[in-house]
C-alpha cells in the first residue's frame, strides 16, 4: 500500500514537472510558470514530510516499547528485591536466624 501510494506521488510529481515543461516550451506566462513549480515543491515536500513522519513515528515506538519494557523488568526486579526484604524480617522476628539467602546478583539480574 506504501508502495502504491509512493508510485502514485511520483506519478503526480511527474505530471506536474511535464506541464511545467509544456508551459515553458509555450513561453506561457512566468507566473504560470512559478505556480507550476510551486506545485511540483509542494507535492515533493508533502511526500518527504509524511516519509520522514512515518520513519520518527516508528522510530517512537519502538523506543516507547523498549523503555516499557526496560520498566517492567525494573519493577520485577524493585519487587524481588521486596519480596526478599520481607523474608528476612520475618525470619529474623520468628527467632529462626536469617533466611536462606537469595544471591545478590540473582535479584539484579
Amino acid at each position: 500500500q506504501q508502495q502504491q501510494q509512493h508510485q502514485h506521488r511520483n506519478t503526480s510529481t511527474c505530471l506536474v514537472l511535464k506541464s511545467c515543461l509544456r508551459a515553458l516550451h509555450q513561453d506561457s506566462a512566468p507566473g504560470a510558470m512559478d505556480a507550476a513549480v510551486a506545485a511540483a515543491l509542494a507535492e515533493v515536500s508533502g511526500g518527504l514530510a509524511a516519509q520522514l513522519r512515518a520513519i520518527v513515528e516508528a522510530e517512537l515506538a519502538q523506543r516507547t516499547a523498549e523503555l516499557e519494557r526496560r520498566e517492567r523488568a525494573m519493577a520485577a526486579r524493585e519487587e524481588a528485591l521486596e519480596r526478599r526484604e520481607r523474608a528476612e524480617q520475618g525470619s529474623e522476628q520468628s527467632g529462626q536466624g536469617p533466611a536462606e539467602e537469595t544471591p545478590k546478583a540473582s535479584v539484579f539480574q
